[in-house]
């Protein structure tokens, strides 16, 4: 469940040493014939894809000139699962990691604010 490992995530990725690895299994599950189904109990749950997606957002957001090293420092992708690496930035000082404060995102055309 999407909401379920992201709360996973956020909480036990910044308690991780540099350099380790944080692995996220059968995230594809909402391509895969047997939860497509419209009458699946899983059928309104957010596919863990939309994490692997924020994933690489926040990859994608962070830039030398911003400032220290990120928390995530790769993302890779696999058929079955997806692996995280632990970057060098220091987490001593996080009150609370939330992955949403690491992604930067353009302002859609027509979209809402």
């Amino acid at each position: 469940m999407y909401n379920l490992t992201k709360t996973s995530f956020e909480t036990v990725f910044p308690l991780l040493r540099p350099g380790d690895l944080y692995v996220i299994e059968d995230w594809a599950w909402g391509h895969w014939e047997e939860f497509r189904s419209p009458d699946h109990f899983w059928a309104k749950e957010t596919p863990l894809t939309q994490l692997v997606f924020d994933l690489v957002e926040a990859i994608g957001s962070w830039q030398e000139s911003s400032g220290p090293s990120p928390l995530i420092a790769s993302v890779s992708v696999r058929q079955g699962f997806t692996v995280v690496e632990r970057g060098e930035m220091d987490a001593a000082g996080l009150v609370a990691f939330k992955l949403e404060d690491s992604i930067c995102r353009a302002k859609r055309p027509g979209a809402r604010q």
